[in-house]
Parts: C-alpha cells; sequence; structure tokens
C-alpha cells in the first residue's frame, strides 16, 4: 500500500473499501468495529 494512498485515506479524501479498512486495523492490531466507531460516512 502506498504512503499516498494511506494519507489520502487519514485525511479523508478517499474512503478505503472494506477489505483494506480490515488490513488498516489488522495492522494496527485492532478490531475493525473500533478502527470504524464513530466513523460517519458523507453524503453521496
Amino acid at each position: 500500500m502506498k504512503k499516498a494512498y494511506v494519507w489520502r485515506v487519514e485525511q479523508g479524501k478517499t474512503l478505503p473499501s472494506l477489505r483494506t479498512a480490515a488490513r488498516f486495523a489488522k495492522a494496527l492490531e485492532i478490531s475493525l468495529s473500533e478502527l470504524l466507531e464513530g466513523v460517519e460516512l458523507p453524503e453521496r
């Protein structure tokens, strides 16, 4: 995974897929539900 992509996710400029979010959670050694806690999806 490229640093630029991770930065865009951190800045809220792009949304990761569920699979990618799960990879982030695993790397951070937390559950996916913990990673997504408090996250609000943007209006479409």
